[in-house]
């Protein structure tokens, strides 16, 4: 059983409440080999409420923005296959 489901819908509940702060995957082990770690934060672009990826390989960053729900979507393909660490932050809880 996996507590991905309940995980993103904490996250998104996070937003929606107007108290996430951050999101980290670390420790990734997939098929981009130099890419080390992915940060999320909410970020407000063109008036419009966004989810900013940072992608930090060994040598660059490379910064992405999606809609909220492409966001949890991207979040979801990123953690799901791989062996990696994912923490939220929010003002009520780090989970």
């Amino acid at each position: 059983m996996t507590v991905l489901p309940a995980y993103l819908q904490q996250i998104k509940q996070s937003i929606q409440d107007e108290c996430f702060i951050k999101l980290s995957l670390g420790n990734y082990k997939g098929n981009i080999p130099q890419l080390k770690n992915i940060y999320i934060k909410a970020a407000i672009i063109k008036r419009e409420l966004k989810l900013s990826f940072t992608y930090r390989y060994q040598t660059k960053d490379i910064t992405k923005n999606y809609t909220i729900e492409d966001g949890l979507k991207e979040v979801e393909a990123s953690w799901i296959c791989r062996d990696s660490a994912l923490l939220h932050f929010s003002l009520h809880s780090k989970m």
